[in-house]
C-alpha cells in the first residue's frame, strides 16, 4: 500500500478527492481518469481493490496517491475510514454499487460529502428476476439518505437516479476520452468487427453469437472477421469461438485500445448500460460505431442504433460491402461525438466539488485548507447538460 505522504505546503490549498472503486478497470477507470483530468487543481486519491491489470494506474494518473481496498464489508469499511481520516479527504466519490455501499456505510455525509456514481444501477439488470431488482432498488433508496450528490453519465441515468433519490442533488457528466492520434487503417477486407468488454450478461455475448449466425446464414458471401476483446465467463468464450469469433482473453487497456484502432467497425451489444464508454473511446479513435438500441444510447440521440439481431445483420452487410454506407456511418458517428463532447465540456465538475466541500467543514480545514472560489458556482443539482 502506498504510504500516506505528509501534506506539503503546495498541497495545502487543494481539495482532496477520494475515489473508491471495488472493481477498478474498464469504464470505471476511464471515468475516474476523466474526472481527474477535468479537475487538475485538486488532489485525487485512489482507493481500489486489487484487480488484474491494476499495474499502470499511476501512469494513467500521474501524481495520484494510491491505496489498496481490501475485499469484504468489514475490511473495506475500515480501509475507507482510515484513508478518509489520514489523507485528510474533503470529498468522497464512490464508483459503482459495492463501493457505493461501502462508502455510505463507512462514513457520515455530515462529516464528508459523499458523491455516488452508480456506473449503471444494479436494479437496471435484465438478467435477474423482478423481486431481485425490486430489492436492489430498495437498498439504493435507503442508501440515498446517506448520499450528498449523484454524479451520473447521461440523461437516462439521471432519470433513473431521480427514482432512487428525487431530492438528491445530481450532476450529469458525460464521459470524454483524451484526444488520440489515430493511426488505424480504413475499411478493408476482410472487414474487421469488434466488441470490447467482459464476457458477462451485461455485455450480452449471446447477442453477438446470434448475430454472427444470422449474418452467416443470410450473407454467406460477405467476408467478415469477428473479434471480442476481453475475458470473462468460460461458457461464453466457448460459445463465441464455436461460431468463429476470435476472443482475445484478458488484455491491458493499452492493448485493447491498440486493437480497437485496427477495427473497421465497433459493435455495442450490451443489454443495459449506464452509458457505454466504449462508444466514446471508439469514436475518438475514428472507428465507426454500430450499437444495439438501449435507453442509455437512444436518450443521448446516438444515430447508429439497431433494434435487434436481424436489423443489425442487415446494417453490417450494408456497411461491409458499400463504401458509401460505411462513410455515412462514419460521418454519423463523428458528428454525434462532436455534439456530445461540446455538451460534456460545458459541465463544471470542479465547482460542483467545491460547493459540496464548502457545505461540510472538515476538522483539518481550519488549519491547512482554504477552498478557493475561483469561479461562480452553479447551484448543486443543476448542470447545462441534463436539467
Amino acid at each position: 500500500m502506498a504510504a500516506v505522504d505528509s501534506v506539503s505546503a503546495s498541497q495545502s490549498a487543494r481539495l482532496r478527492i477520494l475515489h473508491i472503486s471495488e472493481a477498478y478497470g474498464g469504464g470505471i477507470a476511464s471515468a475516474i481518469n476523466d474526472y481527474a483530468l477535468r479537475t487538475p487543481e485538486f488532489e485525487h486519491v485512489l482507493l481500489v481493490a486489487h484487480r488484474r491489470g491494476k499495474v499502470g494506474i499511476g501512469e494513467q494518473l500521474p501524481g495520484l496517491t494510491l491505496h489498496d481496498l481490501r475485499t469484504g464489508l468489514p475490511a473495506a469499511i475500515a480501509d475507507i475510514r482510515r484513508v478518509a481520516r489520514t489523507a485528510q479527504i474533503d470529498v468522497v466519490h464512490a464508483h459503482s454499487s459495492y463501493a457505493g455501499l461501502y462508502a455510505r456505510l463507512a462514513l457520515s455525509p455530515k462529516r464528508w460529502p459523499i458523491v455516488y456514481s452508480p456506473h449503471c444501477f444494479g436494479f437496471e439488470r435484465t438478467d435477474v428476476a423482478a423481486p431481485v431488482r425490486a430489492g436492489l432498488l430498495g437498498i439504493e433508496r435507503l442508501l440515498a439518505r446517506r448520499t450528498s450528490a449523484f454524479v451520473v453519465v447521461g440523461r437516462r441515468e439521471r432519470q433513473v437516479a431521480a427514482r432512487v433519490g428525487h431530492d438528491v442533488p445530481t450532476l450529469t457528466v458525460p464521459h470524454v476520452s483524451p484526444a488520440v492520434a489515430s493511426t488505424r487503417r480504413r475499411r478493408g477486407e476482410p472487414f474487421r468487427i469488434g466488441v470490447i468488454g467482459r464476457l458477462c450478461a451485461q455485455k450480452d455475448p449471446t447477442f453477438l453469437r446470434d448475430l454472427v449466425l444470422e449474418v452467416q446464414r443470410r450473407y454467406p458471401r460477405v467476408k467478415l472477421m469477428w473479434n471480442w476483446l476481453g475475458d470473462g465467463e468460460r461458457q461464453s468464450f466457448l460459445d463465441l469461438r464455436a461460431v468463429g469469433v476470435e476472443v482475445s482473453g484478458w488484455t491491458s487497456r493499452e492493448e485493447a485500445m491498440a486493437a480497437m484502432e485496427d477495427l473497421d467497425l465497433c459493435l455495442l451489444t450490451s443489454a443495459w448500460e449506464g452509458f457505454p464508454f466504449t462508444v466514446i473511446e471508439a469514436a475518438t479513435r475514428q472507428v465507426p460505431v454500430l450499437a444495439r438500441s438501449i435507453p442509455a444510447l437512444s436518450e443521448e440521440g446516438f444515430p447508429n442504433l439497431c433494434d435487434g439481431v436481424e436489423t443489425m445483420a442487415d446494417a453490417i452487410a450494408e456497411v461491409a460491402t458499400s463504401q458509401v454506407r460505411y462513410e455515412r456511418l462514419d460521418r454519423n458517428t463523428r458528428e454525434w461525438l462532436s455534439r456530445y463532447e461540446k455538451a460534456s465540456k460545458a459541465v463544471d465538475l470542479a465547482s460542483f466539488y467545491i460547493d459540496l466541500a464548502s457545505r461540510t467543514a472538515q476538522p483539518h480545514q481550519h488549519h491547512h485548507h482554504h477552498v478557493p472560489r475561483l469561479r461562480a458556482v452553479a447551484p448543486v443539482g443543476t448542470d447545462p447538460y441534463g436539467c
